[in-house]
């Protein structure tokens, strides 16, 4: 009974596979194809296409020759049993007379011989066993609706397949053709890969995929590897874009790859890109995307420039790499670590933002943000030839921040924000703008000039420059540990600052115009010039000066309790040295030119003054010369002088 049963079954199946050439019409074998290569084209019983496919060589690949291959909306069947089986397009099909005796196909080769591009407007159904499909055609595939089913691997291609003698395929050659996917794109999310390799690709509607691939340009591809080779005697027109995507066209997998060889051809994606895994995304021209996330790594490179429309994001690292790199109003997202390399310049403005979980890493020959934009990571490294901070830009780490450049500009609103934060500079200016630590702040520059600026440390700071150090009026320099600033010129010019403990160190010193430099602990003024003039003054509880020239007009050195001046030549024009304790002088000379002393006047306003609230000692090598002024000790005053010259003032 149940023999009489498989052999109804047998006929029916033949009956009903029928050879149809209405149904079978979009796909034509090529009749010139030599017999090993030359499919049956046949119909199953509800008129679904049906390719009985050529014996597998053996290493399994199945390679037949087609004059057209075209797939409707019903789909197509290839045979790969050679025994009756059951489809989802077609039901029960008979078996596959060309694989009695063999093993069923483990891939399946479609090449098109003729001149007609390939439309796949349906599901190609692998029948009986499962096997990887390739679909090639240099004259280009169209793909609207179009899908794969019994199939781990799709593959489609305009190259043209180079097999061995013993049958295998070596490579793919393409030299030409688009792969388009429109209309009703495709879902291969039921396949493990989905690869299109072609010259060309353009992605108008959606494409679905667990691991999707796409390669362009000329090249020599090894679908096994899923690697390709660039090949450099082609002659064919080159295209104007390599990969290219609508609005309308977006990409969504569980992995993306997309590759463009070509030199000098960009990859355009206005659709949406997106990956549940990794994405890789390079070119050999120029890359624009608008919208592409990933939930692993993403990489985004390009041999020409780089720009994000909107959002370029990855749950994981995020490396972005091309000779310039464009977010204008965009996001840079990564969970994990951020790397942009440019090799010309990164350009942030319209309020775009770069952002990293883990840390931040910016190489490139000029960094420039402004209008709002931000760059933030755990930690943040910028490293360039110039960097221009402006228009309340903002660069912030909440760990370690280093800027190493030759020229660093922070200005109109702008701010670099640390925990700790190192700066190394040839040429440093902050105009408006902010430098900010939490913990420690260290600034190392060949010049640094600071206007209206805002420097604070919740730490320590150290600043050093090897030419000029100029802090301007509107500038405060806010430091709650110790503050060290050292530099062949340091000028305060009507700036503040204010530290536990400070150091200023130069070969010309200048305090101008009200500016103001005060320690709650010790200020040590060290300097082979060192000026006071215009109402500025330097104070500490304990108050430490050398210079080879002191010059005081108008300007005031001030200490809580003692003070130690250790001076060449002291010029006290109208100036103040006073302290709390006691005052220790030790220099060749001191000339004081200021107010007479007059009866119950204080002391310690008295132009020209030098006063010690305890005891005053003075120890000059040469002449102690009072012009007016006042020189006097709440306690004790010790005087040691070669020649005294008193025309006014009073000791």
């Amino acid at each position: 009974m149940n023999v009489l049963r498989r052999s109804l079954v047998y006929v029916l199946a033949a009956l009903l596979t029928v050879p149809s050439p209405v149904f079978a019409a979009g796909i034509v074998a090529d009749p010139a194809a030599a017999p090993g290569r030359r499919p049956d084209v046949t119909a199953a019983q509800n008129g679904v296409p049906l390719v009985n496919i050529v014996a597998p060589s053996a290493s399994g690949l199945s390679h037949n020759q087609y004059s057209d291959f075209n797939v409707r909306r019903e789909g197509a069947i290839l045979n790969n049993s050679a025994a009756v089986s059951r489809t989802e397009l077609g039901g029960v099909i008979a078996g596959n007379p060309h694989l009695a005796g063999h093993a069923p196909a483990r891939t399946i080769l479609n090449e098109v011989t003729g001149q007609n591009r390939s439309r796949i407007e349906g599901y190609v159904e692998v029948g009986g066993n499962r096997a990887d499909v390739i679909l090639a055609n240099p004259n280009g595939v169209t793909i609207n609706g179009g899908g794969f089913l019994n199939t781990d691997r799709a593959l489609v291609t305009t190259g043209r397949p180079v097999v061995d003698g013993a049958g295998d395929l070596d490579r793919i050659e393409v030299r030409e053709g688009t792969v388009r996917v429109e209309g009703k794109g495709i879902n291969a999310s039921n396949l493990t890969a989905f690869d299109v390799v072609s010259r060309a690709a353009e992605i108008n509607a959606d494409l679905y995929a667990a691991d999707l691939g796409i390669v362009t340009g000329e090249n020599a591809y090894d679908p096994v590897a899923r690697r390709a080779t660039p090949l450099t005697d082609g002659s064919a027109p080159v295209p104007r874009v390599a990969i290219d995507s609508s609005a309308l066209g977006g990409m969504y997998a569980g992995r993306i790859t997309l590759i463009s060889t070509e030199k000098g051809v960009g990859v355009n994606l206005d659709g949406m890109v997106q990956a549940r895994g990794g994405l890789t995304i390079t070119a050999d021209g120029r890359l624009s995307v608008r919208d592409v996330r990933a939930g692993g790594d993403a990489l985004l490179s390009a041999a020409d420039d780089v720009r994000v429309g909107e959002l370029a994001g990855a749950d994981g690292s995020l490396t972005v790499a091309g000779r310039a790199v464009e977010a204008r109003a965009a996001r840079l997202s990564a969970g994990g670590d951020m790397r942009i390399t440019a090799d010309r310049g990164m350009n942030l403005g319209g309020a775009a933002r770069a952002e990293a979980g883990g840390a931040l890493s910016v190489t490139a020959a000029e960094v420039r943000a402004d209008g709002g934009s931000r760059m933030t990571g755990h930690s943040l490294d910028v490293r360039a030839d110039r960097v221009t901070l402006a228009d309340a830009a903002t660069a912030e780490a909440s760990d370690t921040a280093a800027v190493v450049s030759s020229i660093l500009t922070v200005d109109t609103g702008a701010a670099v924000r640390a925990d700790s934060l190192t700066l190394r500079t040839g040429e440093l200016s902050v105009d408006d703008g902010e430098l900010a630590a939490v913990r420690r702040l260290t600034a190392d520059a060949a010049t640094l000039t600071a206007r209206r600026a805002r420097v604070v440390s919740g730490g320590d700071m150290t600043v050093k420059t090897d030419g000029a150090l100029r802090l301007e009026r509107g500038s405060s320099l806010l430091v709650v540990g110790d503050a060290a600033l050292a530099a062949a010129s340091l000028s305060l010019d009507g700036a503040e600052l204010y530290a536990r403990n400070l150091g200023l160190r130069a070969d010309t010193l200048t305090l101008d115009n009200a500016a103001l430099a005060a320690a709650v602990g010790r200020a040590a003024l060290v300097a082979s010039t060192l000026s006071a003039r215009g109402g500025a003054e330097a104070q500490g509880t304990d108050l430490d000066i050398q210079a080879d020239a002191l010059a005081l007009r108008d300007g005031t050195l001030k200490a809580g309790r003692d003070a130690s001046v250790v001076a060449g030549r002291v010029d006290n024009e109208r100036g103040r040295l006073l302290a709390g304790g006691n005052v220790y002088l030790n220099a060749d000379a001191y000339t004081a030119r200021g107010d007479r002393q007059e009866s119950g006047a204080d002391l310690s306003a008295t132009a020209g003054a030098l006063f010690a609230g305890d005891t005053l000692t003075m120890r000059l090598g040469r002449d102690l010369t009072l012009n007016g002024g006042l020189i006097a000790a709440g306690k004790a005053f010790d005087l040691g002088t070669a020649e005294l010259r008193a025309a006014g003032g009073a000791l």
